[in-house]
């Protein structure tokens, strides 16, 4: 299968050292420091950012919050699955 063609350009300027550390992680098996940058852009952006896994496990936790409060305010016994 013949790889996608890269029609699109995206830029973006650096400092001589963060340069410096790109080139000196490309390491020395001929990577690119373009390749390396695409490579750390395209995992950050198809990792879940901290925000959005945060906030999934806050309203979990509200959820759950709310049945310990149903619980609590009814007189009934506890579900032992919650």
């Amino acid at each position: 299968m013949k790889p996608k063609a890269r029609k699109r350009i995206v830029a973006f300027r650096v400092t001589e050292d963060d340069y410096e550390k790109l080139r000196a992680a490309s390491g020395e098996d001929g990577t690119r420091v373009s390749e390396l940058a695409r490579e750390g852009a395209l995992r950050f952006a198809n990792t879940p950012t901290p925000g959005k896994s945060v906030e999934g496990k806050l309203d979990k936790l509200d959820q759950k919050l709310d049945q310990v409060l149903e619980i609590l305010q009814a007189d009934e016994p506890p579900d032992p699955d919650l």
